[in-house]
This record gives C-alpha cells, structure tokens and sequence, in this order.
C-alpha cells in the first residue's frame, strides 16, 4: 500500500513538472512572437510615414503658394529623419560653387529633377521635385534640421515660393 502512495505521488510530481515545462515553451514563444510583430508593425509604420511626409511637404506647397502669403511651417518627420533639404529649382543642371552633400550635388549637377532631400540615418534620399521651390541664394542648399518637426518659413510669390531657415 506503501508503494502504491508513493507511486502515485511521483506520478503527480512528474505531471507538475511537465505542465510547467510546458508553460514555460509558451510563456517564451508568445514573447518572441509578441516581438516578430511589434517589429513588423514598426517597419510597416515608417514606410507609411515615408509616403505621409511625402505628402505633407506636396499640400505644404500648395497651401503656401498665394502671392503674398507668409508663413512659418512645421512638418512632422518620418522614421529616422535628421534633415530635410531644399534646393532651388533654377539650380537644376548646374554645379554648386562650394560642396555639397554628394548625393544631392550629383543629383543636381547631372540635371535630375529633384530639388527636395531628406537626410535620414541610412543616408540622404531623394524626395521629389517642385518647379516652384526657390531659395534667397539659387546657388545654396538651405538644410532644416529635425526638432520637433521641420520648421521653416515660406514667401508665396504665385509661381515661387521662397524657402527660408525660421
């Protein structure tokens, strides 16, 4: 009878045990699951922040470009943002008199229509092209640092619009 108690209190332990074993597999697997998805949907995230900027800067340009119109404008940036960069259209196809980021200086010498750049930590990107983006120096590249959004000031003449640090 002895024998048959302790048996059956070994074969509890045993039982514990495994059941725990077991709760300790899910505990882990939910954990690195949870992370696979946190990163996914962080990577998802900028991407669509990517394309938002994109469009800011587009109805930014299009608010602000009323003869007479002058104001200071601030644009929330996307993942990883550092700066956002200006160049004056009337710029395009020619070389910069004193260095430049390499990226934009090949882009605007060798003629390529993009006069906006973000500098981001992987590197500097080509935003897009607006005919109407001047500068008060045609021959600078006017660079706004990130705090707290991109904050610059902008002279709507109809056909130009100024770009200006705050």
């Amino acid at each position: 009878m002895v024998y048959l108690t302790s048996w059956i209190n070994s074969k509890g332990q045993t039982q514990q045990v495994f059941l725990f074993l077991v709760a300790v597999i899910v505990i882990i697997a939910t954990i690195f699951l949870g992370g696979k998805l946190f990163g996914f949907v962080t990577s998802t995230s900028c991407g669509a922040s990517d394309t938002t900027f994109v469009r800011e800067i587009k109805h930014m340009l299009n608010d602000n470009a009323l003869y007479g119109s002058r104001n200071v404008v601030t644009i929330d940036g996307p993942c990883e943002a550092r700066e956002l960069c200006f160049v004056d259209a009337v710029a395009i196809g020619n070389p910069f008199p004193q260095p430049v980021d390499p990226t934009i200086d090949a882009s605007v010498s060798n003629g390529v229509r993009t006069n906006i750049f973000l500098q981001k930590e992987s590197g500097m990107l080509a935003v897009g092209y607006d005919e109407r983006i001047g500068l008060q120096n045609p021959q600078t590249v006017l660079c706004i640092p990130l705090e707290r959004g991109f904050t610059f000031t902008t002279e709507g003449y109809g056909r130009t619009i100024i770009i200006g640090a705050p």
